[in-house]
């Protein structure tokens, strides 16, 4: 909002001429604050580059306070701010055991965080990283926290039920963090260079029931008359049904997007189950690499600025690294989704395929 912005744009002038009066503590929160608010004033480079010379020069402060250099670092890499060498000095064995022994905060998660942020952001840095022992610690401990967050949310819960639903099953789709050190999950979703769902989730596919479908596979015939049968059967009885229990109503619309979901289904069954066969015959490199990957995010107002539509520092952040992978971020926003959720099941089911297969376009 205007009147914020001009906060935000007094400070920053202001504060060059005062930052040696600056405590590390001061210096964590002003950083972090612009950071985790994504904005930079109109004087950003003369107001970050005076925060970090003079943080070069109250090093020994930085030493009793570890904590706060990780805030600094941490909130200028939200701005895209990397200086290497206060990057490369956090993460050297000796910071990282002052760190560990001498902070009163756990501070695992930071250093995995900022670590996590150099491997991607600074392709050419050189210098120290974080030990594997860490880089386990602090991958397991975020996971752990994400994973037990997200499974508690019906909303995400009914949203990755849809999914496997709509994709053809648990294989097409998987439940993890792309990118750990970001602190949260996401659904990735791999698509082939016809646009068609990849089963590359092998964890998902029990062999029992790769075989299962191999011989439903080879008994299926998709003909003229047998999908004139499904679609009017499926979209005139079960659907219109559920649209008629839930809404009390029978939208023509609801059933055009019943015949385009289920026509683009039933026309997909054949080429999916032939893909979870190869996939089941052949070793795991053969399988070809995907064309689209896409992250799928159910976002919540907790990740947006407070009363507006913009994300913070941390998960802006972390939409630029996945696109830096070459991942297509599909969101499924809190204002969109939990709307939906009181809508009907084939309302849902066709939000879902526009979402994913408009981003693959």
């Amino acid at each position: 909002r205007p009147g914020d912005e001009g906060v935000m744009n007094a400070v920053a002038a202001s504060l060059p001429s005062r930052v040696a009066y600056c405590r590390s503590k001061d210096f964590a929160k002003i950083l972090w604050s612009f950071g985790t608010l994504n904005y930079k004033p109109p004087n950003a480079e003369e107001f970050y580059s005076s925060l970090i010379n003079e943080i070069h020069r109250k090093m020994p402060e930085f030493n009793r306070y570890p904590e706060h250099l990780l805030t600094c670092l941490l909130g200028l890499a939200f701005s895209e701010y990397f200086p290497v060498e206060l990057i490369d000095f956090a993460l050297s064995p000796g910071f990282v055991r002052l760190a560990q022994e001498r902070s009163k905060f756990e501070l695992t998660k930071e250093l995995y965080t900022l670590d996590g942020i150099v491997g991607i952001e600074c392709p050419d840095y050189r210098g120290n990283r974080l030990c594997s022992h860490l880089q386990q610690e602090g991958s397991e401990m975020l996971w752990n926290l994400a994973r037990k967050d997200m499974m508690s949310k019906p909303e995400f819960l009914e949203a990755l039920f849809l999914l496997e639903t709509m994709l053809g099953g648990p294989q097409y789709i998987k439940h993890h963090m792309i990118l750990t050190h970001t602190r949260s999950s996401d659904l990735e979703v791999q698509l082939d260079v016809n646009l068609k769902p990849l089963p590359f989730n092998r964890e998902a596919t029990p062999t029992e029931d790769v075989a299962k479908l191999r011989l439903k596979h080879v008994g299926v015939s998709l003909t003229d008359d047998l999908m004139n049968q499904l679609l009017k059967g499926k979209s005139r009885g079960h659907f219109q049904e559920e649209a008629e229990s839930e809404t009390g109503q029978q939208p023509m619309e609801l059933e055009k997007k019943a015949a385009i979901h289920l026509g683009a289904s039933f026309c997909n069954v054949a080429d999916r189950l032939g893909a979870m066969e190869m996939a089941s015959l052949c070793p795991p490199g053969y399988m070809q690499a995907p064309r689209v990957k896409l992250a799928v995010q159910l976002t919540n107002k907790n990740q947006y600025c407070y009363g507006s539509r913009n994300l913070l520092g941390l998960h802006n952040m972390k939409r630029r690294q996945l696109n830096r992978l070459g991942y297509r971020v599909v969101e499924l926003s809190h204002w969109e989704w939990l709307p939906l959720l009181k809508r009907t099941r084939l309302e849902k089911l066709a939000f879902l395929h526009e979402k994913v297969f408009t981003a693959a376009l």
